[in-house]
Formats: structure tokens, C-alpha cells, sequence
């Protein structure tokens, strides 16, 4: 396995965030692959998180979600999900 340094790349980014305890993460996750997939889109990457905002003292954090689909889509402006035609890393590590 050989590990590069170098820009990552990905085209057609749905993402959404949500604050949530801990332990319930996964859930916030697979109700928006499940969003996805009924709106007949599918995924061609990873699912990308980031958590921010941890509080420990009620084991909550802030999680944001990145998933690359197969097009382009329309999305009116909402609070819930956001679309990017592209999403990059300048300086990144893949294998």
C-alpha cells in the first residue's frame, strides 16, 4: 500500500449538519443516505464527516455530513441540505 500526498477532489457534494448526541451520529447518517437514495440519486464516493463543537459534559457535538452523488442537481436554499458542484482538499492523503 503506497500512501501519496495530494488534492482530493469531488464533484457533486450534498452535505448536511445536524447537533446530536454522541452515540446517535449514525443515525443523522443513514437518514440522509436514505434521502439520497429516494430522491433517486446514488452515491460515487466516500461519506465524508466532520464533528466540531464536542461537549463532553452532555456528550454531544455538531456533525456534518459530505456525500459525492452521480449529477448535478437544482436545490433551493434550505436549512437542511446543501449542494457543491465541487468539493476539495489542496493538500490531502490517499492510498
Amino acid at each position: 500500500m503506497k500512501i501519496k500526498r495530494c488534492p482530493i477532489i469531488f464533484h457533486n457534494v450534498i452535505s448536511t449538519s445536524a447537533r446530536c448526541k454522541t452515540n446517535g451520529w449514525h443515525i443523522v447518517a443513514r437518514d440522509f443516505r436514505n434521502a439520497i437514495i429516494k430522491n433517486g440519486l446514488y452515491s460515487t464516493g466516500p461519506i465524508i464527516y466532520k464533528v466540531s463543537h464536542f461537549d463532553k459534559s452532555v456528550s454531544e457535538a455538531d456533525y456534518t455530513f459530505y456525500m459525492p452523488v452521480n449529477t448535478s442537481i437544482q436545490m433551493e436554499d434550505n436549512d437542511k441540505y446543501r449542494f457543491d458542484e465541487l468539493w476539495k482538499f489542496d493538500d490531502g492523503l490517499a492510498y
